[in-house]
């Protein structure tokens, strides 16, 4: 979805999820936490987006 970048943009990273998660399991391999949230919002995505 298009964000309209009203609010200051220093900090925002945008890509899609599945960059996302290769960027996580290389940095935090052990860390499952952030995947499933990532999961989870992917999945919250796809719903409003049906």
């Amino acid at each position: 979805m298009p964000y309209p970048f009203k609010n200051e943009k220093t900090g925002y990273v945008i890509f899609n999820f599945e960059t996302a998660r290769q960027m996580i399991k290389q940095l935090e391999a052990d860390n499952r936490f952030r995947i499933d949230i990532l999961t989870l919002a992917e999945e919250c995505m796809k719903q409003v987006t049906l």
